[in-house]
């Protein structure tokens, strides 16, 4: 009887102690899978206003060729479709690569709605929504500067993301928190340059 309760004690004493592993300090599973889907979605929001600009700037010496308009529409569609395949998949890659840099630049996280989610993930989300939104919200300022457009979105998203993570990023040491914000802020770049306008 000692014994199994001994046995009993030292589980219960190893439970406690055991440390959450790299897992418990990145974006979950789960959460990355689902902002994947809601990108996803966010993504699906512009595929008229994405069809619509790609059939205003139709190349005239390819509609020459399609000379049939269903040629041309099915030629548009099936654009749009991979665009949007590849731009899924990219989120995907992303979000991976967002959890490999909270792994090793910044493990830290914070609790949402029951999701754990960290800097990089949370930087890169923002970044993908901001950059959506501009193009459909303000169009003109999209078309007038395309290269600055992604450097503004990645300064609004790191921003934001700093402000969500605002508690981990103070208890930081001021030189791991700047690599984490100066990371997050480049991946947010690269995400804001991988998106079609």
């Amino acid at each position: 009887m000692p014994i199994a309760s001994g046995k009993a004690v030292m589980s219960h004493t190893a439970e406690t102690l055991s440390p959450a592993g790299p897992a418990a300090r990145t974006t979950g599973r789960r959460t990355a899978v689902l902002l994947v889907l809601v990108l996803t979605c966010v993504m699906a929001v512009r595929l008229p206003s994405l069809y619509a600009a790609l059939e205003r700037d139709f190349p005239a010496e390819l509609a020459a060729e399609l000379s049939d308009p269903q040629l041309r529409t099915l030629a548009l569609r099936v654009g749009v479709a991979v665009g949007l395949l590849v731009s899924v998949l990219a989120a995907a890659v992303f979000v991976l690569l967002a959890r490999q840099l909270e792994r090793t630049v910044f493990p830290r996280t914070v609790r949402a709605g029951g999701l754990e989610v960290g800097l990089h993930t949370t930087v890169y989300v923002l970044s993908v929504v901001v950059n959506q939104a501009v193009p459909a919200l303000w169009p003109a300022a999209a078309a007038a500067a395309p290269l600055l457009v992604p450097l503004a979105c990645a300064v609004a998203a790191t921003g934001g993301g700093a402000l969500a993570l605002s508690g981990p990023l103070r208890r930081a040491a001021p030189r791991p928190r700047s690599v984490a914000v100066a990371s997050a802020f480049l991946l947010a770049v690269l995400a804001g340059w991988n998106w079609l306008p």
